[in-house]
């Protein structure tokens, strides 16, 4: 089972405003949907589900995981929640070829951390920033990619896929 970190990112590599607000747009929420429907699955972290706990409810998929160690979240009907990232991948072992993570930095840093992302796919929004959240936190660093493919999307914006170095 190979695990796929999404991202949306601005092209100066942030994926949300100072205020929480993400730089994603309508055409990457309808790719997500599809994403996650295909996959069957989408994994996300505690922040993530937080402000978006209504819209990813509405996401058509069996696996919904949220990675938390918070005893004190109240969780919907079709939700998991566990503990640690390979708590999450245990959830998902012989249901699905692989697994879509689409978190924050939180969690991308402790997927990635572990050695558990195989792909990094980053759709980069035609637009600028200049502060907000990075897609992994400082406490990542010199990860090696190996570029798989660039796709030119509508609008201006381009997805890039690549596998993780090990």
């Amino acid at each position: 089972m190979k695990t796929i970190c999404s991202l949306v990112i601005s092209a100066d590599g942030l994926i949300a405003y100072p205020d929480g607000r993400s730089v994603s747009s309508d055409y990457n929420w309808q790719v997500f949907q599809r994403e996650a429907h295909d996959h069957n699955n989408f994994i996300v972290g505690r922040r993530t589900f937080e402000l978006a706990t209504d819209a990813l409810a509405q996401v058509k998929c069996d696996h919904k995981i949220i990675v938390s160690s918070r005893a004190d979240l109240t969780i919907p009907p079709g939700f998991t929640v566990a503990a640690t990232p390979q708590a999450a991948l245990g959830h998902l072992k012989d249901k699905v070829e692989a697994t879509y993570l689409v978190g924050g930095a939180g969690i991308n840093t402790s997927f990635a951390a572990a050695g558990l992302i195989d792909e990094l796919v980053l759709t980069v929004e035609p637009k600028v920033i200049g502060a907000g959240e990075h897609m992994f936190s400082s406490a990542l660093n010199d990860v090696k990619l190996e570029l798989l493919e660039s796709e030119p999307l509508p609008d201006n914006r381009i997805r890039l896929s690549y596998r993780i170095a090990k």
